[in-house]
């Protein structure tokens, strides 16, 4: 996949899809059938804050099944060593990491948006 709505993230990340919504199929039918491994900024962070707020709609509001850390590093290094990761944390550990990961557009119904320096200072992303 090369872009992802907001409302699939939405689908993915919100309370009521721990435990219901584990594989990608579910979110995009023509998506493999395979099974979701997310990981992402811990609770105490604000990268998580923002994410919960601007994906999910509220603040601290997400599933839990899934593997968190506020070690930026820790969760590049897991994303880049599961084929069927997905995950958030700060624009800066992706440009550390660049050569491992894979970057996702984010529509939020204006077109896709990939995150950049300057389409997230700009709130785009």
């Amino acid at each position: 996949a090369t872009d992802i709505t907001v409302e699939e993230l939405k689908k993915l990340w919100e309370p009521a899809a721990e435990g219901k919504i584990v594989r990608w199929n579910q979110i995009r039918p023509e998506w493999p059938d395979r099974p979701v491994k997310l990981f992402g900024r811990g609770q105490d962070s604000g990268t998580y804050d923002i994410f919960t707020e601007e994906i999910v709609g509220t603040s601290h509001s997400s599933r839990q099944d899934y593997t968190a850390s506020e070690n930026e590093e820790e969760l590049a290094a897991g994303i880049a060593a599961e084929p069927d990761a997905l995950g958030f944390f700060g624009i800066g550990a992706y440009h550390r990491h660049w050569d491992e990961l894979k970057l996702l557009a984010v529509d939020n119904g204006k077109g896709p948006v990939y995150p950049t320096l300057s389409t997230v200072s700009l709130g785009q992303y």
